[in-house]
């Protein structure tokens, strides 16, 4: 949880890098996928869904308390889910095979409970 604190810090302090990196993340996920295609592998991205994401609630104290040191906004921690789901949009518009188990839990208590375990 560490790092999702520090990625919603540093996005808060540095806004216009949360573009430049999705971008980059992108552009490397596409060629991967590209150099994959020609290996003839059949490359899939799934993109994990923190804790955060999944099961806020079930965060101890500490974690909460980090925030508030930080100065971090519940909003400001879900970044990484909107940065997320941002990539599987562009990864989709570019061919490339991608999954985000957090965007089918609405309807499916199967892969919710796997999304949650896989956050843990």
């Amino acid at each position: 949880m560490a790092q999702l604190l520090n990625q919603a810090q540093y996005f808060k302090t540095f806004p216009d890098m949360r573009s430049c990196a999705l971008d980059r993340v992108r552009e490397l996920l596409t060629e991967m996928s590209k150099r994959a295609d020609r290996q003839g592998i059949d490359l899939h991205i799934i993109l994990i869904p923190t804790k955060f994401d999944v099961e806020p609630e079930t965060l101890r104290p500490e974690f909460w308390q980090a925030a508030e040191i930080l100065g971090l906004r519940k909003e400001e921690m879900g970044s990484a889910a909107v940065m997320r789901e941002e990539l599987a949009r562009g990864l989709a518009r570019n061919k490339v095979r991608v999954w985000d188990p957090h965007l089918f839990c609405a309807g499916a208590n199967l892969l919710c409970s796997g999304a949650r375990l896989s956050s843990e």
